[in-house]
């Protein structure tokens, strides 16, 4: 007789286990037509005698409903049943029912963990596995974490992939009283990933990308990443994509990476989601979509990725793709800079300095920037000093300002380290100190800070705090020059103008002379203009003459609205630059001459103290030229002269009081004027 027939013929005469064995012959189609209710009546014959696997198997059927409906509560009476007579996993089972409150049970954790116990200590891998969560979560048991390694060793030694997955989490990070060992924890990993838990995948490839408790393979890496994305492992499909996407240790990719990227951003996975909103942001290997971005960039940021937060922000900072929006771009610089990101910080704190969307509030910039700075940002460190300099937002601390600046300037940052300069040259905060001014300038110069360079210049030429070094002094005066700073090229057109230090070469001087005019230096404009005048270092262009030197008038500059004034004065008394001969040789413009215009520029010079500017105003208002005549005024105009040293206005006053001309007579001034002028050469009186 075979043994299936042994089975069947016992099973018929009553047997409770060739009952258990039919059934499960039935129950699985093995040498029999799978059949559920066959499989129930047999298991229910041999479990109503006592047999323990049968009561275990038709609690299993109870609770799946495999012949019938599914009935927990007939599956806790035989779960239990099993369970007395010692059966590992109803006693699990059982647990479970406690656990979640099931079967016409209440919850009841404490005897769930005496059942899971029970099938733990017969060696059942699940109760081992249940019960050592329970105390490394402090999950209805006082929290233990020795004893959850303990029981999560025998579960993993007995095979269970997930406790294998804890336990090597364990080694990885040294808990539960283990020792933090990176080469056990690959070995337990690998188990796990070798059973197909997708976590377990994704951690045995990192640790094979890094060379982790294993020798680095990034191609077995690779293989580990590949099976944990492909079970769907998130992170498994951002590190593929990254792969890809950079192209390590496979081929650059851009499409695939954009494949990998969005399988991942669909379960959530804000670095994935990020990702894919800087490729479409940037048209980075897919079409560049902008709305499109911003919607990756949002889901990503209100998962609280702060780079996505700082581009939402940048995007309606800038207005990009979309419309320009302050106080939206104030929002997400908000969110991310509350998380500590620094460049929100920056940025946030930039647009309550500027009041960009109307959010002008200077004690926000300052509370930002110093948050921004205290993280190390020098540009941070820069702003905020200069807030304490000038006591911006924050109340005026000199020492502060000192504080940041020097941090900023140790870290190399050429503004901060050209101001520190500055504050060390004038004592402004702290101890006046040359060798260190010099020092600071030195270091700045050196970046290319033109202010630096410039003052170095300086400092060389006058021998300030270091003995005076003329070629050391030209070599910064160029290097400013060249970058366009435009005090350096006037300096250095007034040098080749007189041919100190360097040959004399007026077209040179004339070159840097409108390199610096150029940029508004109204020195660099009087100067060119006087050479357009005179036809030095470049052809004569009285048209030219007169616009620079209107440039440097308006700029406020006396002695060129005093040369302006004498370019436009048309007198043929020799009062001007030119003669009315040298007008007719045609190098004028037309309507060059104004004697109105002169006349203006004469009273802005003179107001400003120019004597001489003063002279020729006074004889406007005396003799009717270019203004309404008034005496009063002359003689007012012939006084700021005179006190100025002209001799001319000198005389002139003093025969205004003498003969009683636009003011009192007074005999006694006027012989005191007379004496003035005649000491200074203009007339002899004994």
């Amino acid at each position: 007789m075979t043994n299936f027939a042994r089975i069947m013929d016992s099973a018929l005469s009553g047997e409770p286990k060739a009952q258990c064995q039919l059934g499960a012959m039935y129950f699985h189609g093995d040498r029999l037509p799978q059949d559920y209710g066959a499989a129930e009546k047999y298991f229910r014959l041999s479990a109503e005698q006592g047999y323990r696997e049968a009561q275990y198997s038709l609690a299993h059927m109870c609770c799946l409903g495999h012949a019938g409906p599914a009935d927990l509560e007939e599956a806790e009476k035989w779960f239990r049943m099993a369970a007395g007579k010692g059966e590992a996993r109803s006693q699990f089972r059982l647990g479970e029912f406690y656990y979640r409150g099931q079967g016409g049970l209440a919850a009841d954790k404490v005897a769930a963990s005496r059942w899971f116990r029970l099938a733990a200590v017969q060696g059942l891998p699940q109760a081992q596995f249940t019960l050592a969560k329970m105390y490394d979560f402090g999950d209805g048991l006082r929290k233990n974490r020795s004893e959850a390694f303990r029981l999560y060793l025998a579960a993993a030694e007995n095979g269970l992939p997930e406790a294998q997955l804890c336990l090597g989490t364990m080694y990885d990070r040294g808990e539960g009283g283990a020792a933090r060992d990176k080469a056990k924890a690959a070995f337990w990993y690998e188990k796990a990933a070798l059973a197909g838990l997708s976590e377990a995948q994704f951690l045995i490839a990192t640790f094979y990308d890094e060379g982790l408790g294993v020798e680095r393979n990034p191609s077995v890496a690779l293989r580990w990443y590949r099976d944990a994305a492909g079970n769907g492992h998130p992170h498994a499909l951002h590190a593929l994509a990254l792969f890809h996407d950079e192209g390590i240790n496979v081929a650059q990719d851009k499409v695939e990476a954009f494949r990998l990227y969005k399988m991942a951003a669909g379960q959530g996975l804000a670095e994935s989601q990020l990702n894919l909103g800087v490729m479409l942001d940037l048209g980075d290997g897919v079409a560049q979509d902008k709305q499109e971005a911003i919607r990756w960039y949002r889901m990503a940021a209100q998962s609280g990725q702060v780079k996505a937060q700082f581009n939402l922000g940048l995007i309606f900072d800038l207005g990009d793709g979309v419309g320009e929006d302050q106080v939206e771009a104030a929002k997400w610089y908000g969110m991310a800079a509350a998380r500590g990101h620094v460049l929100s910080m920056f940025h946030l704190a930039t647009m309550y300095e500027t009041g960009e969307g109307g959010l002008r509030d200077l004690g926000l910039a300052a509370k930002w920037y110093e948050r921004a700075a205290e993280k190390g940002y020098p540009r941070a460190q820069v702003n905020i000093a200069s807030m304490y300099y000038f006591g911006h937002g924050v109340e005026k601390n000199l020492s502060m300002s000192v504080k940041w600046f020097k941090v900023a300037a140790l870290s190399g940052h050429m503004d901060a380290q050209y101001n520190l300069a500055v504050m060390y040259d004038g004592g402004i905060g702290l101890k006046e100190d040359v060798s260190e001014a010099l020092r600071w300038y030195t270091l700045a110069a050196g970046q290319g800070d033109v202010e630096a360079q410039f003052s170095l210049s300086v400092i060389h030429f006058l021998g300030h705090g270091v003995p005076a070094d003329r070629e050391e002094a030209l070599k910064w005066l160029r290097r400013a020059a060249e970058r366009g700073e435009p005090r350096a090229q006037f300096n250095l057109g007034l040098l080749f103008q007189s041919g100190e230090g360097l040959p004399q070469d007026p077209v040179e001087a004339a070159r840097w002379f409108r390199l610096a005019a150029e940029q508004g230096q109204d020195m660099a404009q009087l100067n060119l203009g006087l050479m357009c005048v005179m036809g030095v270092g470049l052809p004569r262009d009285l048209g030219e003459a007169a616009f620079w030197l209107t440039k440097s008038a308006e700029a406020g500059l006396m002695e060129a609205q005093f040369q302006l004034a004498r370019l436009l004065d048309g007198r043929s008394h020799g009062a001007g630059l030119l003669s009315p001969h040298d007008l007719a040789e045609g190098d004028d413009p037309p309507g060059l001459l104004d004697d109105q215009e002169a006349h203006t520029w004469y009273l802005a010079a003179a107001d400003q103290g120019h004597f001489e500017a003063a002279f020729f105003a006074a004889l406007d208002f005396e003799t009717g030229h270019g203004a309404r005549k008034s005496l009063a005024r002359a003689a007012r105009y012939y006084l700021k002269g005179a006190q100025g040293g002209h001799k001319v206005a000198q005389f002139n006053l003093a025969r205004m009081y003498e003969n009683g001309r636009g003011l009192r007579r007074d005999p006694e001034e006027a012989a005191r004027w007379y004496r003035l002028a005649a000491k200074q050469g203009y007339m002899s009186f004994d």
